[in-house]
């Protein structure tokens, strides 16, 4: 018989006890962390735990006032599986009285899972898929088969990425997977203390210049390198266009690099890693995104709750987020010519058409997208895997 929960809000409801685990402190997880801040704190307590990381790094949802706890493992160590994490996590579940481990990616579900396994049969297992092709060798398919029962649900950002998991796994976990899109805070990305002009002076952008931007880790699956040269395409057709790259990663010195060489390194900027995106975003006439492999990129979504026409590679996800021909337009990824066609044509469209695009795009994320529809499908997940009936 289901357990009731009828009064999430009255003082003597049992709270549901939530363990999220994630791999580095170090590296944001905005979904996670609109999730953390948006779920009913009547309803749930919350911890979250990163595999790796320092104490002196503090992270947004410590300063919330969030219960953060580190682990500490060394990225060298975490290479490696480390037997005393998983004894770690489940002394925390234990202490904490943990109903439900929440894992996002992989290493975090294979450790949360066997904590949870080592505790008992009190606490769920949730895993979290934010990427395609994440089974990608025989190690983590033995893994994931012999995890599997442990796990009562995983949650996959899109239909692309459910479909990679059942397709990767066995026939009998399909029914544990799940599609909830990620979502974003859309009033953070409308609301702006600064004009578009404080905004694009602080970023140097001189005069009035049209700027097509991204927003992404500078990595091989990003394909800035893509972006580049299309932009080489366009430069002398489009005269008063600049490129701006919002995000740092490895591939930095090798794309400027390749602006240099393409003869564009004046008309392009290099933002590095920025805490301001939602305002950063407001100084973009158009988004983006030529990566060529994406789950569900939450850059997209912030970029059309900003209002902006988007161009974006049809890959993993962005179909689902895209899925009308009049809102943003889809590319083949790594098509140097496709994309430059695509951002030539929204260069060349009237201010006003661009604006009534952006306008739509920001009603498809109010639609689909939103933290509180992320919210509410999670909680509805967390309530089905304990076994509870939410009553009005």
């Amino acid at each position: 018989m289901a357990r009731q929960f009828k009064n999430p809000h009255a003082e003597t409801a049992d709270q549901i006890s939530i363990l999220h685990v994630l791999p580095d402190k170090e590296r944001r997880l905005r979904p996670l962390e609109n999730l953390v801040n948006g779920l009913d704190r009547d309803m749930f307590s919350q911890v979250v735990c990163y595999l790796r990381g320092h104490d002196k790094v503090r992270t947004e949802l410590e300063k919330l006032g969030h219960d953060v706890i580190t682990l500490d493992i060394s990225r060298k160590k975490l290479r490696k599986f480390q037997p005393w994490a998983v004894l770690q996590l489940a002394k925390i579940i234990k202490e904490r009285g943990i109903d439900i481990v929440h894992c996002q990616r992989h290493k975090p579900t294979v450790y949360g899972t066997l904590a949870a396994y080592i505790v008992g049969e009190q606490p769920k297992v949730i895993g979290h898929v934010r990427g395609l092709h994440r089974t990608r060798n025989f190690r983590r398919r033995f893994l994931n088969r012999l995890l599997s029962k442990r796990i009562s649900r995983m949650i996959a950002v899109s239909a692309a990425v459910r479909d990679d998991i059942i397709k990767n796994n066995s026939k009998s976990f399909a029914a544990k997977v799940v599609t909830i899109y990620n979502g974003i805070d859309v009033q953070l990305f409308i609301h702006s203390n600064l004009t578009r002009e404080a905004i694009r002076s602080r970023i140097g952008i001189p005069g009035k210049k049209f700027v097509y931007g991204t927003v992404g880790r500078l990595v091989e699956t990003k394909g800035q390198s893509v972006l580049l040269q299309a932009f080489a395409q366009i430069s002398e057709e489009c005269p008063q266009s600049w490129l701006v790259l919002a995000g740092e990663g490895r591939l930095e010195s090798k794309l400027r690099g390749l602006a240099a060489e393409l003869g564009i390194q004046e008309s392009v900027i290099f933002l590095g890693h920025r805490h301001d995106i939602s305002e950063v975003l407001k100084a973009y006439d158009v988004f983006v995104l030529s990566s060529v492999a994406e789950g569900l990129p939450g850059a997209l979504l912030e970029a059309m709750a900003t209002g902006l026409p988007v161009i974006a590679s049809r890959v993993g996800g962005v179909p689902e987020i895209l899925n009308n021909s009049e809102l943003g337009t889809m590319v083949s990824p790594r098509s140097v010519d496709e994309l430059a066609s695509a951002m030539k044509g929204l260069y060349r469209k009237p201010e006003e058409k661009r604006y009534e695009i952006g306008k739509a795009l920001r009603e498809r994320v109010l639609e689909g997208f939103s933290q509180e529809k992320m919210v509410s499908a999670i909680t509805a997940e967390y309530l089905t895997v304990m076994n509870m009936n939410l009553e009005p």
